[in-house]
């Protein structure tokens, strides 16, 4: 119990972070922020640590500007073959469009982010709206 609740913290910990870099990158070219998380399949969890042990960082920089998307982070868990990355493209079909080159082999989910001004603004204009019905 102690490690799932220290490894929760420290993901929240490292995506807060991320995300707060990507804010200040965010600021002027205003990209999408998603957080991505992933299972891999026991079946081919092997094979999969095969390929991307073979990869390098060129290999990341190539398959980013291929599909328009740029990792601001990844964190994995080897041990149970998950992970979480914070991702910023200007749309959700780049991000979705980059893992599909995983998809055979894991199950991956993708989550659109705000930053707290984009935030602040939704939720101000949802009460804006709300008011105005009165």
């Amino acid at each position: 119990m102690i490690k799932k609740l220290l490894l929760v913290t420290v993901s929240y910990l490292a995506v807060s972070l991320a995300v707060t870099k990507a804010i200040a990158v965010d600021t002027d070219n205003k990209l999408n922020i998603y957080v991505s998380t992933w299972t891999l399949d026991q079946s081919s969890k092997m094979s999969v640590f095969k390929v991307f042990s073979g990869m390098t960082a060129e290999d990341d920089a190539a398959l980013e500007k291929k599909y328009g998307v740029h990792f601001l982070g990844r964190w994995s868990s080897i041990s149970d073959g998950t992970g979480f990355g914070v991702i910023e493209a200007s749309s959700v079909e780049a991000v979705y469009a980059f893992a599909m080159n995983w998809v055979p082999t894991m199950s991956i989910k993708v989550i659109p982010v705000l930053n707290d001004a984009d935030t602040r603004k939704v939720i101000s204009a949802y009460f804006a709206d709300q008011n105005a019905k009165k």
